[in-house]
């Protein structure tokens, strides 16, 4: 690549550009095998950064080229922790990647939260409303998590063998927020005390190329380029 002498590309704002850049073109690519697959669940849960802001992570898992996917979109913050806010931010997130969910949904995956599993008016019963087949599945890695604190009180040989069978339960279930829970150790990762001021734009995006690294580093970076290009007018990259 060759650019003019004073385009070094090495500004905060040019980062966030080429951050931003390939975040788009990870999330096309799954979005583009969740709308192959037509059906497909989704996963939320909810973290604080160090910050103490409340941040979301959206999850969603289908079934594509033989075999059980979770993609991960991306982290909002979440403003308002209401069963309204919450939806909100699940239901735009969907609309703005031209999910068609009302009827393709087919599953929510939250933990056990009244304001996420509420049957009248928490954001599984909001979001069926829209999407009458998004059947609402209590976490299975929250439920695991409960059944071991109340197995420790009282640990007997024959509880491990219940825990086993749950476990298998678990890893063949294709709802859980175990992917959420992943991408959180991310954002732990990419958010640390020297870097608290990171706008939440910067914050999804790497956490968009962190936690999908493998469909991160097969991106063709020609096509990157041209991406890069078509969307920034004003910086100018040359190839040859």
């Amino acid at each position: 690549m060759h650019a003019c002498g004073n385009a070094k590309y090495i500004s905060h704002q040019i980062q966030n550009k080429v951050l931003e850049g390939l975040a788009e073109m990870v999330q096309r690519e799954i979005i583009r095998e969740v709308k192959e697959s037509e059906v497909f669940s989704v996963i939320a849960d909810e973290t604080k950064d160090l910050k103490k802001k409340e941040q979301m992570s959206l999850v969603v898992s289908y079934y594509y080229n033989g075999a059980i996917h979770k993609g991960f979109l991306h982290f909002q913050s979440a403003e308002s922790l209401d069963a309204a806010g919450l939806t909100k931010i699940i239901i735009d997130c969907l609309e703005k990647h031209g999910l068609g969910y009302r009827n393709n949904l087919v599953g929510q995956g939250y933990d056990g939260a009244l304001v996420m599993s509420g049957k009248h008016s928490g954001v599984s019963a909001r979001i069926k409303n829209s999407a009458r087949f998004a059947f609402y599945v209590h976490c299975n890695a929250h439920s695991l998590n409960l059944v071991l604190v109340d197995a420790n009180m009282g640990m007997r040989k024959e509880v491990f063998r219940e825990l086993f069978r749950l476990c298998t339960i678990s890893v063949v279930t294709p709802v859980s927020s175990a992917s959420c829970e992943r991408s959180f150790s991310a954002l732990k990762l990419i958010k640390t005390p020297l870097r608290t001021t990171m706008v939440d734009d910067r914050l999804s995006h790497l956490g968009i190329l962190s936690v999908e690294s493998r469909t991160a580093r097969s991106l063709n970076m020609d096509e990157f380029v041209k991406h890069f290009a078509s969307s920034h007018q004003n910086c100018r990259v040359i190839l040859f």
